[in-house]
């Protein structure tokens, strides 16, 4: 499987045209890439799910990961926040750091996937070396947090999101990054039970 092909932008080789068609439908294509063998859709989802299933019936992401039920968009629980490497995709791709719905994402991701290197780096203008490094790779970006949200973790696409880069803790600013999403897996998997009438703490 050959993920460039359809999910890096096309860079044409000296004296010949990019052999690869640049379209809205690139974005698609490097979703079927991805989704179903990495688990997030399709036979790849329900193979490796299928011991998480037994065990725990319509409470299952992917990879065989327990999942809770997502609670409604509209509950008082409802919102979530992007930490991580999601906050490097919005900001990439442009999309409100506030709130922006997964179909703002997928929109913004057809867009990128749609251009070639060049017009890439004429929209971006990456400041560094390594940034520009980035763009071949922003349509495979894209595609693959909008694989994992939408098809792994079972959002919805009018679901909003907010991507959040620092928060305040005891009047100090702190960065948030991949040490808060793992404290919070950790706590997911111990096996707690939700008592609505227990005293508030």
């Amino acid at each position: 499987m050959d993920i460039r092909s359809r999910c890096a932008a096309a860079i044409a080789d000296a004296g010949t045209e990019s052999p690869t068609l640049r379209s809205s439908e690139q974005f698609d294509g490097c979703l079927e890439q991805i989704a179903s063998p990495l688990g997030f859709s399709g036979s790849g989802k329900v193979e490796q799910n299928r011991w998480c299933n037994y065990t725990f019936p319509d409470s299952c992401a992917f990879a065989g990961e327990y999942q809770a039920k997502l609670p409604g968009k509209e509950s008082p629980n409802g919102k979530f926040m992007l930490i991580g490497g999601y906050v490097t995709i919005w900001e990439a791709l442009g999309l409100n750091s506030s709130g922006a719905t997964l179909a703002e994402l997928r929109a913004a991701g057809k867009d990128v996937c749609a251009l070639d290197i060049d017009e890439l780096n004429d929209r971006f203008k990456p400041k560094n070396a390594k940034k520009a490094g980035n763009m071949e790779m922003i349509c495979f970006m894209s595609a693959f947090a909008f694989s994992m949200l939408h098809f792994g973790h079972g959002f919805e696409l009018d679901r909003e999101f907010s991507a959040v880069k620092t928060m305040m803790y005891e009047g100090a600013e702190l960065k948030v990054g991949w040490q808060l999403g793992s404290i919070l897996y950790e706590i997911n998997a111990l096996p707690w039970t939700f008592d609505p009438d227990a005293p508030q703490q």
